[in-house]
């Protein structure tokens, strides 16, 4: 016999394989793209593109196929071959080789633009997901189940092909759990604590890149400091922490992100046990839930802005060491994409999924970028020509375009899992076009979009 636990289950079920759905969606809609730009550069009425092209065509259906197909599409040799070539009959063949890997292409695209559309039609609808949502708060946090609602739970329970003498239980248990409420106040918790709690739930984390070797030393001081630093009114946070200017830089990064990792670790355990679907609030146990939350954050963002403030002055001191050295050479920046609306062009899609504490970082590296005075960029390994703005999670890849300008591919933020794949969906993005226009607007609408999110201060 169904019971309301059972119910949260399915309900929570619901949302579970319609998130998956979701991220398969996403990682389909990438493949699209990956399609799309692939269709652009092997245009067989234009050869000479697709011969300047190569390495770009070649990433992408690195991305796409398995070696065994790459090497049998042998697209190389046959673009090679037709343009070599002098006998007609020996072009006509390459040519026909190159229009049935076209073509094969075409095809395999066609599979996965229908798989993309199945996968959206297998979506909850909108308002079936903030309904499904509601009545696992309504259980999990003591809240009336509306009309609605109910009606809306019977019409599952029959897709399920639940038996009607189950459906009867259910509903007469959601009656008593509504009366329930009604009668105790002291159980219900209010939209507004609600939304805050919810909220911290489905707040992301920010990687910490913490490549050092074990400092015993620095360890004790860290075990000690951060008992007096945790219990110190939160004004004073700030005060404390330049205390420390007397550590090297390296030590004080050391220091920083071993305290940004404890107050993360904080956040982890509280926001783990508010996931478990068997765990009941009552409006005390909220209330204390936010103010710890809230409170571990303030003191987070106290110590990031600290952290943000020595990678300041190390660019500072390197743009001051690069002035001594030699002219500073300005650099123009323009932006891969494969729309012409410059507000869906690839940086921007890639800044409009990463956290706020990180925008402004982005922005700052940048804008020392576009004047010549950066001393984060790198080479990438293993690849023709290609570089990155590198500053502890950040990555801002790029292919410079001669000495003075440059195309800025993408942005993401360095997970231990993500890098293989971020690399190479970044990597196939193509070349930008020399538009001056598109990059203002680009600039302008990014400028606007990090004053407007990004975080400046605590809570």
């Amino acid at each position: 016999m169904l019971n309301l636990n059972d119910l949260k289950s399915l309900l929570y079920n619901d949302i579970k394989n319609d998130n998956e759905i979701k991220e398969e969606l996403k990682s389909k809609e990438t493949i699209i793209c990956l399609y799309n730009d692939l269709l652009k550069l092997f245009d067989l009425n234009d050869i000479n593109l697709i011969k300047s092209n190569l390495l770009s065509i070649n990433i992408i259906l690195d991305c796409l196929y398995d070696k065994k197909t790459i090497k049998a599409f042998n697209i190389e040799n046959n673009i090679y071959g037709y343009i070599n070539s002098i006998d007609e009959k020996k072009k006509e063949k390459y040519l026909n080789k190159l229009e049935k890997i076209l073509m094969k292409i075409k095809i395999d695209f066609s599979l996965e633009f229908d798989k993309l559309e199945n996968l959206k039609n297998r979506l909850m609808t909108i308002e079936d997901v903030i309904t499904t949502r509601k009545i696992i708060s309504a259980l999990k946090y003591s809240q009336v189940i509306t009309d609605s609602q109910i009606q809306f739970i019977n019409n599952r329970l029959k897709r399920n092909n639940i038996s009607y003498k189950d459906i009867i239980v259910i509903l007469e248990k959601i009656n008593i759990h509504n009366i329930r409420v009604n009668n105790n106040t002291e159980l219900k918790i209010n939209y507004t604590e609600l939304y805050s709690l919810i909220n911290m739930i489905s707040q992301g984390y920010e990687y910490i890149d913490f490549s050092f070797k074990d400092n015993i030393t620095l360890n004790d001081f860290f075990n000690n400091f951060i008992k007096t630093f945790d219990e110190s009114d939160i004004t004073l946070c700030s005060n404390i922490l330049e205390g420390l200017s007397f550590y090297s830089d390296n030590d004080l990064e050391y220091l920083l992100k071993k305290i940004l990792l404890y107050y993360q670790d904080k956040i982890f355990c509280l926001i783990e046990d508010l996931k478990n679907e068997d765990f009941y609030f009552d409006a005390e146990i909220v209330n204390i839930v936010k103010e710890e939350y809230y409170n571990y954050y303030a003191r987070y963002m106290i110590v990031r802005n600290e952290l943000n403030k020595l990678y300041d002055r190390e660019i500072e001191k390197g743009e001051n060491e690069t002035s001594l050295v030699e002219d500073v050479r300005p650099i123009k920046l323009y932006y891969s994409s494969n729309s012409d609306n410059p507000e869906k062009c690839y940086f921007i899609k890639d800044l409009l999924i990463i956290r706020e504490e990180s925008l402004k970082r982005i922005e700052d590296l940048l804008e020392d970028f576009k004047k010549g005075v950066s001393n984060k960029l790198k080479p990438l390994k293993n690849t023709h020509g290609y570089s990155e703005i590198k500053d502890d999670q950040i990555r801002i890849v790029f292919k410079p375009m001669g000495e003075d300008a440059a195309t800025i591919l993408g942005v993401f933020i360095k997970k231990d899992d993500n890098d293989p794949l971020m690399y190479r969906k970044i990597l196939a993005r193509p070349i930008a076009e020399i538009n001056d226009d598109y990059s203002i607007q680009v600039e302008d609408f990014y400028k606007k979009y990090i004053e407007e999110n990004s975080r400046k201060g605590t809570r």
